[in-house]
């Protein structure tokens, strides 16, 4: 009995020590990392990956679609293991029958997410957010997981924003941000940021030239941008921040 229960407590050790990695190309991929595509021609658009099991367990692993943003998943194509789907929902996990990979080795199959929706034209970008887990036998979640989003932005989304801008004067150098906010500025302007809740959560008298807005003490997420002249024009657009 004794002599069970001991083995029982090392496999139990084992799987919480299992470690689990995702690679493109042969680089293993930080936690939280951001693929970006702006496009949706294959094999360019196709996020490929391998995942990897460096212990000396095997492991169980399934994907979880934590959330899509501005997209209801349809045309967001997952492959891993032995299914192919072409759509993904937000809280739901792939596949139903977890992947199986031995020992200090990685799975065997064709994996990729590929994105073939085009959207709207408007609400860009769409992200898919998505993470790796295992779980043991029993279907419990064990181990580490990993995080990452597939963003892809509409080309003509970003044409409708540029436009507006350029009318109002402004070029916004990205719109994916970190820690500044870039523009370039011919005729002074008061920008607003807000939060998806209609809050301002920063605001500044930009004066024609060169400007930055410093945003490091914002949180991770989606934020619009209003830009008003004094002549009473008008324009916004919208921004990631990492």
């Amino acid at each position: 009995m004794r002599k069970i229960l001991l083995l029982s407590a090392l496999f139990c050790i084992g799987l919480l020590q299992a470690q689990m990695s995702v690679s493109l190309n042969g680089v293993t991929i930080a936690d939280n990392q951001i693929f970006s595509y702006n496009t949706t021609t294959y094999p360019q658009a196709s996020l490929d990956f391998k995942v990897n099991n460096s212990s000396s367990s095997s492991i169980n692993v399934r994907i979880e679609c934590v959330e899509t943003i501005n997209s209801d998943g349809s045309g967001m194509e997952l492959c891993f293991g032995n299914v192919c789907l072409s759509s993904v929902h937000g809280g739901t996990s792939y596949p139903s029958t977890p992947v199986t990979i031995a020992p200090n080795s990685m799975d065997t199959g064709v994996n990729h997410f590929y994105n073939t929706n085009l959207g709207d034209g408007q609400n860009s970008p769409m992200d898919f957010v998505f993470r790796f887990y295992q779980v043991d036998n029993q279907g419990q979640e064990v181990g580490n997981s990993i995080f990452l989003t597939y963003r892809y932005t509409n080309a003509l989304a970003i044409a409708s924003f540029s436009n507006a801008l350029a009318n109002i004067g402004i070029s916004l150098k990205s719109t994916t941000v970190h820690d500044q906010i870039e523009l370039a500025v011919s005729k002074n302007v008061q920008l607003e940021v807000y939060d998806l809740n209609g809050k301002i959560v920063a605001q500044k008298a930009l004066l024609a030239g060169e400007q930055s807005l410093d945003v490091s003490n914002l949180s991770i997420g989606t934020y619009i941008i209003n830009f008003n002249s004094s002549t009473g024009q008008k324009a916004s657009a919208k921004i990631i921040k990492n």
